[in-house]
Parts: C-alpha cells; structure tokens; sequence
C-alpha cells in the first residue's frame, strides 16, 4: 500500500497507548524538575508546553499548517516495521540507535512521536542545565528558564521537525546532552555524559565526528595561540576519524566534487546553492564567509535568487534565528565565548558542505539550540527590567 501520509498508519492501539506515555512522560518530568530544584511555576509551565507541543503534533497531521516532507513517510514506515531503502550510513546507524525506542513504542509511529517529543524537552533541560553550571562558575545570572521554555517551543525548526517522522530529534538531544556533559567535564572532570551524547549525535549524523575533538579544546578555554597549535595537532585525529566513519576523502577538491554532484542531482528543485571549485583549503577559505552566511541566514538570498517570501516557514525560522544570534551575541563576551566559539566552530563545518536552502535551516537546528541559553539570559534581564519600570 503507498501511504500519501504517515498518519495512514495511525490506529486506535496506537493512540491510547500515546494517551498512556503522555500521561507517564508528564509526571516523569514534573518529578525530574522538581529533583532539580525548579520552582512550581517553571515546572508547571514546563509542563503545559509539552503537552501543547504533543498536541500540536497530532494536529498537524490532519491540518495543513507545516509543508509536507516526503522523508516523513520513509521515517514512519522505519519505525512501523524497521525497513529502510537508503544507503546513507546515517540512516543505517538510525536504524540501529532507534531500536529500542521503536520497541517501547511498540512499533507504532503515533507513540514514537510521543517519544521524539518528549526527547526534545528532555534536550531543553540539558541544555539549560548545562549553562546553570556554566553560570554558577561564572558567578552570574542564568537567566528565567520560563524564557527559555516558551524560546523552545516557538522555534520554528522544533515545530517543523520534531513533530514529525524524522531523526533530528535524536541529533539534538544528543547534542544537548554533549553540551551538558561538556560543562560537568570542564567543571567537575567528568567524562562520561560528553562522550555519551557525541556517540548518538554520531549514529545520526555520521559527519560530526570531525567536529568533538575540536570542541572539546575550544571549550578549553585556550588562548588562540594555544588553540591554533593544539587544533593542527588534533587536525590529523579529526580527518582520520571523519575518513573512516563515513567512508569520505578529507581534502578541498573532494568536498567541491560532493556539492557540485549535489548541485547536479538536486538543481531541478530551485533550492540549491554555492557551486564551488575547490584545489586548495586556501580557496575554501576564500568562499566560506559567504556560504557561512547562507546557511545561518537561510533562505535569504546570499547565494542564490529565490525568493523567500515564497518560502513562508523557513522566513519565519530566519525571523526567529535573528532574534536569538542578537540575544546571544549580546551577552558580555567573557560569559558567553565559551558557546561562540563552539558555534563558530560548528558553522564553519556545517557550511562546507551544505548546499541546499532547507537543508541548512534543518541542520543549523541544534546549532541555533546551543544558543537559546545565552539568549535567555539576555532577554531575560530585558524583561526584568521592563517589569521594573511598570
């Protein structure tokens, strides 16, 4: 049977067993938060917005509000009975890292988007308990986590992609949890949370090996001098790890052969960008500002000429990106370069070898993420003094 929508595959097993793990994965985050010393409001909130995010996710498959994606229906029929057809070794590693949720959720897609949903919550406290121990060494304010609850659940990405049959929900809270564990590893030289959470980013996005060993030494907090020398010398580690997990050549004419054949396949679509002649890393660096803006700014025309007003969600996720860069790039740089590093750090990978308009607002997600913390703060001491003066 060809499905036209995953929900097709929805039954009413399917939905009261949901009804079951909304109710159970409510009260595991209100006593989690309550562990945590979250005050009554914050958890209560917290709360609400998980149940509304669940909501929303159910209604969308009925309600024309998102563009439809046609990997959603691949994603569902993977959790439904565990086959795939792609050849992308992060799909195959997905199919791997997902099995035991596929088993809790009883191989039912309309219980897994329970658990995608619940997973990406579980992400937004990691995220900001991580920046709380950040803080706390820091000796400042964190900020009103209420602010950042409402900022995590009106980003338009999350709504996009975590309410429907795709991995990314994976990815970030793997990432989120590498954060987390990387604040308990510079703080408190615990390990094992940091490597945790970079394995399943890596079963999801197989690319992202390249980037932890050069996190890990920004996050250091070494001067540039030191940081320039220790990155050449884990340089070596990073192109051996990326060459043998995904099977790619780490060199500038290879990278300029994948966008161009990416070019190539994908061009009918109108949504590509940034064709590239690459011989030396010199003439990578050369064009990465621009595609760096590209795909932060995605879909604003930078390297291409379609225009965004035709391309209403992904407007509103580059509305919603702007206003957490300037939160974010606002806090005093001494409090926040631990995180604008990273991010630069991140931006620049991603950007080599991203090439199409909706592709970057996806995959910048939990980059965007990673900064909602530091924005929160920000607008947070905003808010404060509003309510100050009225």
């Amino acid at each position: 049977m060809t499905l036209v929508n995953y929900s097709d595959l929805f039954n009413a097993e399917g939905l009261i067993i949901s009804g079951v793990y909304l109710l159970l994965f409510i009260f595991f985050l209100w006593c989690l938060t309550s562990s945590e010393g979250y005050d009554k409001n914050d958890r209560s909130l917290f709360v609400a917005l998980f149940i509304i995010f669940t909501v929303f996710s159910f209604l969308i498959c009925y309600v024309e509000i998102l563009p439809f994606f046609p990997d959603t229906i691949k994603f569902a029929e993977l959790v439904e009975n565990g086959s795939h057809d792609s050849s992308s070794l992060g799909v195959r590693l997905y199919v791997i890292i997902s099995y035991p949720l596929r088993l809790l959720a009883f191989e039912q897609i309309e219980v897994y988007l329970v658990f995608q949903i619940f997973f990406y919550f579980l992400s937004v406290l990691l995220l900001w308990n991580g920046w709380k121990i950040h803080c706390s060494h820091m000796k400042i304010y964190a900020g009103n986590f209420q602010v950042m609850a409402i900022l995590a659940m009106l980003y338009p990405a999350a709504l996009s992609f975590i309410t429907i049959p795709l991995r990314e929900f994976i990815q970030v809270f793997g990432f989120s949890l590498f954060l987390y564990g990387l604040s308990q590893y510079i703080y408190n030289n615990n390990l094992k949370w940091l490597v945790i959470g970079a394995l399943l980013t890596v079963f999801v996005r197989p690319q992202m090996v390249v980037v932890y060993p050069f996190l890990i030494l920004i996050a250091k907090q070494y001067s540039i001098l030191k940081l320039s020398i220790f990155g050449l010398l884990a340089l070596p580690i990073a192109i051996l790890l990326f060459e043998n997990v995904t099977g790619y050549q780490f060199n500038p004419a290879f990278f300029s052969y994948l966008r161009s054949a990416a070019n190539d396949s994908y061009g009918d679509s109108g949504m590509t960008y940034g064709i590239v002649n690459w011989q030396t890393y010199f003439d990578v660096i050369a064009d990465l500002p621009l595609l760096i803006l590209q795909f932060v700014l995605s879909p604003l025309p930078i390297l291409h000429s379609v225009n965004p007003i035709t391309l209403k969600l992904l407007l509103l996720d580059v509305c919603f990106v702007i206003v957490i860069l300037f939160g974010a790039c606002s806090v005093k740089i001494r409090f926040s370069n631990f995180y604008l590093k990273m991010f630069l750090c991140l931006i620049a990978i991603f950007s080599i070898w991203e090439f199409y308009i909706g592709g970057a607002v996806r995959h910048r997600f939990p980059l965007i993420m990673m900064l909602l913390p530091l924005a929160t703060l920000y607008y947070s001491e905003k808010l404060n003094m509003l309510l100050k003066k009225r």
